[in-house]
């Protein structure tokens, strides 16, 4: 066959493929104006033929602007471009028929989502001749989620076009008339409820898909649904096997053109594992509220039921110090009043365990307060020796937070660098900093210091570091300001060298929740 000739056919095939595109381009054009979805066409090489005026108007391109453009460089972000071309290469062009939501690039740079329903243009030959693209704008449905019910009811108007749409939901759909009658639904409230779709259609759906117990509340919702009220309530539903779920339920009233309430439009989503978690922690509350209870009652048994026979015993320990010091000798006394001492470590013991029992269970209030006031009545109420000095080198904020727990957090902090004090002149000093998110407080004193190995040590409840007869110690103090620092959303650390001193560290967050906020 000559050259000629191949030319020939080639150009009257190519003239064949142009003719029945500006057919179906033709045939598009005519439809546009009534289209409220934008239009688009393209040939085989994804090069856009023909747009109407709704998509010229969503994307802020005029037609000149688009026609003869690659449709998804045009009109696609950047990282979209990839995926694009691999679908386009596809083989079977009709894997390209279907719905899918895109992201879309308007002239100005601002983005929009566009729902869009591709369908394949196909010769009588199978050949790929291009796509026509109908693109519905979805961006205030995504930014909003009870755009979904304005989608929904926009279906209902057309929902031979957009049924597959509805299919493709996750939720389940359905539709009744003013009878509570189904009307339609789709496949995914089939799968839900394991009836098929001719099982349905005509019942009343609180009938068939709910106990008994539930068909009065339901006659209620009804009428308040031909009102004109939409809600949202969980009910347990029956599966045609007699089996249960639990089914959130979004429903609304169904109108006409209208306006005319004709019915009730309803999203139905399987809920069953969320609503069990949520029984599952109601339950967990509950247990939880009966064990702080018997631990409060536990902590009233140590306060009043071992106090008291620890008062006892110091006031007779006096007793028998004061009458009987001759007899008990030399030795006899530092017994006594070494008993005398462990009395009140033993209180002091008692007093820590309960204030550490409350930590994270008791309610404190939030409240904005002068914390230069607070530091300056703590280092009062120590009024220290005249060989310690206890100064505030930086100016302290105004914070909000629990006072009563951050108070106690520097308490403990300045008790602990003078009770292990052993310099002739005690020295501690109390700074702060602060940066966009947090506060970061130290207490340094020029003590004995602390090895590194024992840092995660003094944290731990009862851990002391010396002989507990060389110093009253109950070791809970530093357990009691970690957890303080740790419920304000901040860290306690500290830098320490052996014979030179100690530095605590512990930052609280700057913004608190405001909830129950005293001022």
């Amino acid at each position: 066959m000559s050259k000629r000739i191949i030319d020939e056919n080639v150009r009257k095939h190519n003239h064949k493929i142009s003719s029945q595109l500006q057919k179906q381009v033709d045939l598009s054009y005519k439809i546009a104006n009534n289209l409220l979805e934008s239009l688009l066409i393209t040939d085989a090489e994804n090069i856009i033929h023909f747009v109407n005026d709704r998509m010229c108007h969503i994307t802020g391109f005029e037609r000149e602007e688009l026609i003869g453009q690659k449709a998804y460089k045009k009109l696609l972000p950047k990282e979209e471009w990839k995926s694009i071309e691999s679908i386009l290469a596809l083989e079977d062009k009709s894997l390209l028929r279907g719905f899918l939501e895109r992201k879309g690039i308007k002239k100005d740079g601002s983005v929009w989502w566009g729902l869009i329903c591709n369908s394949p243009l196909i010769d009588e030959n199978g050949r790929f001749l291009g796509l026509s693209m109908t693109i519905l704008n979805i961006s205030r449905r995504r930014e909003v989620e009870k755009e979904k019910d304005v989608l929904l009811k926009a279906l209902t108007k057309s929902k031979n076009k957009y049924r597959r749409v509805v299919q493709n939901l996750s939720e389940g759909v359905i539709m009744t008339d003013l009878d509570d009658r189904i009307t339609f639904m789709n496949q995914q409230m089939c799968d839900l409820t394991g009836y098929e779709k001719s099982d349905l259609i005509g019942q009343k759906v609180y009938e068939l898909l709910l106990s008994k117990e539930e068909w009065q509340s339901s006659e209620k919702r009804l009428e308040e649904r031909q009102d004109g009220v939409s809600e949202n309530y969980v009910k347990l539903h029956l599966k045609k096997d007699g089996s249960t779920w639990w089914g959130s339920i979004n429903a609304s009233p169904l109108v006409d053109e209208e306006g005319k309430i004709i019915g009730t439009l309803a999203a139905v989503m399987n809920v069953t594992a969320q609503f069990e978690v949520e029984q599952e922690r109601e339950k967990l509350v509950k247990e939880l509220a009966e064990k702080n209870k018997d631990l409060d009652d536990f902590a009233y048994i140590i306060s009043h039921d071992l106090k008291a026979p620890l008062r006892s015993i110091k006031t007779l320990s006096e007793w028998i110090y004061e009458d009987y010091a001759d007899v008990l000798g030399e030795e006899g006394q530092e017994q006594m009043s070494l008993l005398q001492k462990r009395v009140v470590r033993m209180h002091q013991f008692i007093e820590s365990l309960l204030e550490l029992s409350r930590l994270g269970r008791t309610a404190v209030p939030k409240e904005v307060f002068d914390l230069n006031e607070s530091v300056e009545q703590i280092i009062d109420s120590f009024q220290p020796l005249e060989n310690f000095v206890i100064k505030i080198t930086s100016k302290l904020p105004t914070i909000v937070g629990e006072k009563a727990r951050i108070e106690q957090v520097f308490q403990n902090l300045i008790s602990n660098g003078m009770k292990y004090n052993d310099k002739p002149e005690g020295i501690i000093e109390i700074s702060h900093e602060e940066d966009k998110d947090y506060y970061t407080f130290k207490v340094a004193d020029n003590g004995k210091g602390i090895d590194k190995k024992y840092f995660e040590k003094i944290f731990q409840i009862f851990q002391t570091l010396e002989v507990r007869d060389s110093y009253e110690s109950t070791g809970v103090g530093l357990t009691i300001v970690k957890k303080n620092v740790e419920s304000h959303d901040g860290k306690v650390t500290l830098t320490s060298e052996v014979g030179k001193g100690t530095t605590f560290i512990f930052k609280k967050r700057k913004k608190e929740p405001h909830n129950n906020l005293k001022k």
